[in-house]
């Protein structure tokens, strides 16, 4: 395997070759609603035991919503006091990290530029309904990037879109489908290695990558779909 599919596997992603130059991950259909008794129970209990340290009181905050608990009870096996200590963990990022406020002011003005050196963005969606993001990952320019913007407001755009996605996205798929029963949470990834070497992956690619892989395993567990890698 070479050294950025190495990364890729280091970044959570069970990666391996099929026909061609295609490696696919595949994943659990979540875009079933699956409220069956066991999720039903499993929820109850996580909002009972948050409800007891004074954690999600608030009828109103979509945070808490059923969804969302259960992705997180996904995340961790339905081990209830896990689940609630990584959700916890979760809220306190989203208020230290002032998510609220970049899902609502966050402006990435630089995008067009940003694109030259970093092309990436959602296009459609499959044929089950989920949205598709690519990432042509091979064409990425670090030096060319960092002239344009900072890693800091990439790490910004990206949980600013990570939330768009989630108020977003998944709504507007899920009315897209046009089925009551069909709900879309998750996202298919397409990524372009094409021309991607070891010199794609400097000490500052690696950092600004790890750091996506962190939030999105950490805060926006289980939203895979499943992955395409093209061009390997």
């Amino acid at each position: 395997m070479s050294s950025p599919l190495k990364l890729l596997h280091k970044l959570g992603k069970r990666v391996w070759r099929s026909k061609g130059n295609i490696i696919i991950e595949e994943e659990e259909d979540h875009n079933i609603d699956h409220n069956n008794d066991d999720d039903n129970q499993a929820v109850k209990m996580l909002r009972e035991s948050l409800l007891q340290d004074q954690v999600g009181d608030d009828p109103n905050d979509d945070r808490h919503d059923f969804h969302t608990l259960l992705r997180f009870l996904h995340m961790r096996d339905y081990d209830i006091m896990k689940a609630k200590d990584s959700f916890i963990k979760h809220l306190k990022w989203r208020e230290e990290f002032g998510v609220d406020a970049i899902a609502k002011e966050f402006k990435f003005v630089e995008f067009r530029d940003v694109q030259r050196f970093y092309p990436h963005g959602f296009h459609g969606r499959d044929r089950s309904g989920n949205p598709v993001y690519i990432e042509r990952l091979g064409m990425i320019d670090l030096d060319g990037l960092l002239q344009v913007t900072t890693m800091e407001r990439l790490v910004k755009h990206h949980v600013y879109e990570q939330e768009k996605t989630s108020r977003l996205r998944y709504p507007a798929c899920t009315v897209a489908a046009g089925k009551k029963k069909k709900r879309i949470g998750t996202t298919t990834v397409v990524v372009d290695v094409k021309g991607l070497g070891t010199s794609s992956f400097s000490k500052q690619a690696r950092y600004l990558f790890l750091e996506f892989q962190k939030i999105d395993s950490n805060y926006y567990p289980d939203t895979l779909n499943c992955l395409f890698i093209v061009n390997g």
